[in-house]
C-alpha cells in the first residue's frame, strides 16, 4: 500500500520516534534498540510498503536511509540498501528545504 503522507522520495527526514514510542521497551536488546537513531537524519527511499506484507490496521512504513551507518551502532541492518530502515511513517519529520 502506497503512504499518502507529507514525504516525497529523497526528501530529508528527522526520526523523531521508533515504532511510535520515544525509548525502548525495557530488556531490549542491543541490537535491536533502534530507538537510539531517534534525531538522525536520512533521506526517504521508498514509499512503498506493499511487499513488507503489513496488514491494513498496521502503521505504514517507508525506507529511510540514514547518514549515520546503523551497523556502526551495533544494530542489525540488513535492508537491501545500505544504512537504511523501515520506519513507521508517523514517526519521521520532515526537514526544510533550503534554496541558497
Amino acid at each position: 500500500m502506497q503512504t499518502k503522507q507529507r514525504f516525497a522520495l529523497d526528501q530529508t527526514v528527522i526520526l523523531r520516534r521508533f515504532n511510535g514510542e520515544v525509548s525502548a521497551p525495557e530488556g531490549t536488546a542491543p541490537d535491536h534498540d533502534y530507538w537510539r537513531l531517534i534525531g538522525q537524519i536520512g533521506q526517504v527511499r521508498d514509499l512503498d510498503d506493499s511487499r513488507l506484507g503489513l496488514s491494513a490496521q498496521q502503521p505504514r512504513r517507508m525506507l529511510v536511509q540514514f547518514q549515520v551507518d546503523p551497523n556502526s551502532l551495533g544494530l542489525h541492518c540488513h535492508n537491501r540498501l545500505a544504512r537504511a530502515l523501515w520506519v513507521q511513517v508517523e514517526d519521521a519529520e520532515p526537514l526544510p528545504t533550503w534554496a541558497p
